[in-house]
Order: structure tokens, then C-alpha cells, then sequence
């Protein structure tokens, strides 16, 4: 190996050389501005930052298309893709790449993407492509940026950057070596994200079973007279939340604004404080006492209820088990103060079940802008156990919920290892740092 200290890449094996993009790319080009383009229905498909996906494809799905005409097209010819190009992205999510092929040639892009023509005598595609996607070139790529509000990279910084330079063998190997081993990465983490789905499901199975059904297989059941719970215990009952709980929320903002927060004082909740397992008491803003005091009915207690009530984190379901500092909520969440016949952390999981959060879906579903209203809340149907009940079942989903969110933990630091493993594999690869040159395709597997 011979070390190039200057360069983002380090060491590089003797026989390869340095060059710069510059050298690798006969076009590097990108609209001259980003206004002044006419939309169709259809035409000539224009390529978004939105569409280059991390496994190197142009893809159409998750994203909604738009097509320009095929006159504004050839208005801009050196921007037109042709099979083989690299798109990247140079402005705002910069790094991101992708690879033209045949159904994306003839495509154009837009003004954020710069299209790469690579010398193929010199390079092949899929090399560049891996060689800009590993996150050491990204790093160098991002700290060579303009520092603007968004982020941009100059076509001359971008083309003056220094990159290591196999041989065609050599860049071929390094591409089926890693085409190879990142695919089999990519499987192991979606097999352990679908794991994870089952065991999201599984949770939501337990925790509506209990609430709904008990712990006793053997109980004699009876209807509930509400289609979506089914049958029930047949010592149960079922209470609107209206009878067995008080339902209070912020009535706007009566005039807060951000600037009127204050280094100490008391906790003002949002909904990224109640979204994980615990209530986040230590990333919270506070509020003077004169604006905690304004409200006195959301002052929060042990054992209330916390539902978030309004935008995309409608149904967003906590618990106050401890209160660490005096504490009040913004008006998007809803406190429901439970009454004596039924437990806080009951409530919360009931309302967490399945039924009640397909409910709120519902709502959330038929709206513009979701928001659930206190009348909403106060009429949702609860099944009601007798409290001693409530409180095996409470205990019961406590220990069985913490197991599987354990489980869930886990997983997820494996799936974070194997990102880190495939980080490094990609940039030792295409810097030669590990020699694939030798290896065989079955022992990649």
C-alpha cells in the first residue's frame, strides 16, 4: 500500500493510481436554472433527488412523477440521460446517486441533479457509483460544500476532488464483490425490519387481547353491544371515557409564542416528548409560572393520560407513571385525568390497543388536517374490568410489553451494526484497503 495523506481515501495498493473526477467524466452538466420549466401531463420524464434510491437504481415508485415537454427538453440537450450516466445530486441531499439504464434513458433532470457522462475507457459506472456513495467520499463531498442555508457544491469542487484509480479489471471485481455482499447485507436487514413489524404486531395483539378479552381463556363471555370490541367478559362493562374520566386540553395558545420560553421554570410538553416508552422530561421547553398557572386544568398529575390530538401524530398514546417537575402540555395534546373506577395505565393501553387506534385512524383519515376534538375523546367506548382486574392486566402487558420492546432494541443495534459493516466494507473495497481481486463469488455469498 502507499499512503496519499492529503487524500480523502488514505492508502491505496502501489499499483493503482490518483486521478481527479475531472479525469474520469467527459460531461458534467446541469440546467442553468431552476425557473422557467413548464410542466405537462405527458412527455418527457423529468429525474428528482427523490427517485435515486441507495441501491443505485432511477426509480419511479414512491415518488410522484412530472414530465416536461419534449420542446423544453431539447432546450436542454447535455442534461439528457443516456444509458450508463451517473445522476447526483449537488444541492441539498448531496452524495445521492444513481445509475441510468435503459428505462430512465432519455429522461431529463432537474436542477439539483448534475448528469456525470463517464470515460468508460478509463472507469466503469458502477465503480463511481459505489465510490461516491461510501460515506468517507460523503463526508469529503459535504465538508467541500458550499456553506449556505442549503447546502451546494460547485461543479469546478466537485470535479477538482482526487479519487483512487484500479485498473478496469480490478474496478469490475470490486463491483461484483460488493453488487454481491451489500445485496446479501440488504437481505439480512430486511429480514430483521420485517422482524420487527411482527413484533410491533405481536405488541398491539397482546395489548388489545388483554384489554379486551382478559387474562382468563375460561371466562364466559357476553356482547359488548359494540361492533368493533366483540364480545367481552361477562362481568365487564363498557363506558364512554366521558363517565369514567375528565377530558381537558389546551385551549390554543392564548398568545404563547416560542420567545416566551425560558431556560428554567416549568415543563411545556409537545408530542416528541410522549412518543417513545417513557415521557421525555429532559428535551422539554419551559414556561414561566404566570403562563403555567393560566391553565390550571391541564396541570399535569400522576397517572394521566396523554393523547396527541391533532397533525400526523394524531393517536400518540403516553402515561405520566412518574412526574419529575411540574408539568403542563401544548395544545396538541389531550390530558385524561382517569376517575376511580379505572387506572391510568389501563386507560393508556386500551387506548393504545388496536380497535381504539383503528378508530382514530378513521378521523385522522377523514380530514385535512387531523385533529381529534374533545367531543371525539369523550365519546370513544371503553371495556372496563373491575379495578383489581385492571391491575393483573396492567402488570401482566408491563412485563410482556418491556420484553418484546427489549427484543425490538436489540434488533435495531444489529440492523445499525450492519449498516456500519456495510459502510466500511464499500469504502475499504473501492480504496483497496481489502483486495477482492481473488476472491470467488461463492465465498460472498
Amino acid at each position: 500500500m502507499i499512503e496519499q495523506k492529503s487524500k480523502w481515501f488514505g492508502s491505496i495498493p502501489k499499483e493503482w493510481s490518483v486521478t481527479s473526477l475531472k479525469k474520469a467524466i467527459s460531461l458534467a452538466y446541469r440546467y442553468p436554472t431552476y425557473y422557467g420549466i413548464d410542466y405537462v401531463d405527458d412527455g418527457i420524464l423529468e429525474v428528482r433527488g427523490e427517485m435515486l434510491r441507495t441501491d443505485g437504481q432511477i426509480s419511479l415508485e414512491n415518488s410522484s412523477p412530472r414530465y416536461i415537454s419534449l420542446e423544453t427538453s431539447n432546450r436542454f440537450p447535455l442534461t439528457i440521460l443516456e444509458k450508463g450516466d451517473l445522476v447526483i445530486s449537488v444541492r441539498g441531499t448531496i452524495g445521492k446517486v444513481g445509475i441510468v439504464d435503459e428505462d430512465i434513458a432519455g429522461s431529463n433532470i432537474t436542477a439539483n441533479l448534475l448528469r456525470l457522462k463517464i470515460i468508460k475507457k478509463l472507469f466503469v459506472p458502477e465503480y463511481l457509483f459505489w465510490l461516491i456513495r461510501n460515506h468517507v467520499f460523503l463526508a469529503h463531498l459535504n465538508n467541500v460544500s458550499d456553506s449556505t442555508t442549503i447546502k451546494t457544491i460547485t461543479l469546478p469542487t466537485f470535479l477538482s476532488i482526487e479519487i483512487p484509480s484500479p485498473t478496469l479489471l480490478v474496478q469490475n471485481k470490486i463491483v461484483k464483490y460488493l453488487n454481491q455482499k451489500v445485496q446479501s447485507i440488504d437481505n439480512i436487514v430486511v429480514q430483521k425490519q420485517n422482524l420487527i413489524n411482527l413484533l410491533e404486531q405481536q405488541r398491539q395483539s397482546l395489548i388489545t387481547e388483554a384489554v379486551t378479552k382478559g387474562l382468563n381463556p375460561n371466562v364466559k363471555m357476553k356482547d359488548s353491544g359494540v361492533e368493533w370490541i366483540g364480545a367481552i367478559p361477562e362481568h365487564w362493562e363498557v363506558n364512554r371515557i366521558s363517565y369514567i374520566s375528565r377530558v381537558k386540553a389546551r385551549l390554543g395558545w392564548k398568545g404563547l409564542k416560542a420567545e416566551e420560553y425560558v431556560d428554567e421554570g416549568y415543563g411545556f410538553l409537545s408530542t416528541p416528548n410522549i412518543k417513545n416508552r417513557e415521557i421525555d422530561f429532559k428535551n422539554i421547553n419551559f414556561i414561566s409560572e404566570e403562563r403555567f398557572l393560566e391553565s390550571p386544568e391541564i396541570i399535569l398529575e400522576q397517572n394521566d393520560v396523554l393523547l396527541a390530538k391533532d397533525g400526523s401524530t394524531l393517536g400518540i398514546v403516553n402515561i405520566v407513571r412518574e412526574l419529575p417537575i411540574p408539568s403542563t402540555v401544548n395544545s396538541s395534546i389531550a390530558v385524561i385525568r382517569p376517575k376511580e373506577t379505572i387506572t391510568g395505565v389501563y386507560l393508556h393501553y386500551y387506548l393504545k390497543s388496536k380497535p381504539m387506534q383503528d378508530t382514530i385512524n378513521q378521523i385522522k383519515g377523514g380530514m385535512g388536517v387531523p385533529h381529534l376534538f374533545q367531543a371525539d375523546i369523550n365519546k370513544f367506548k371503553v371495556t372496563l374490568p373491575p379495578v383489581y382486574e385492571q391491575y393483573e392486566i396492567t402488570n401482566f402487558l408491563d412485563t410482556e410489553i418491556l420484553k418484546l420492546e427489549k427484543l425490538v432494541t436489540d434488533i435495531k443495534g444489529q440492523i445499525e451494526k450492519l449498516k456500519e459493516y456495510r459502510q466500511s466494507l464499500i469504502y475499504e473495497a473501492v480504496t483497496g484497503k481489502i483486495d477482492v481481486t481473488e476472491m470467488e463469488l461463492e465465498e460472498v455469498r
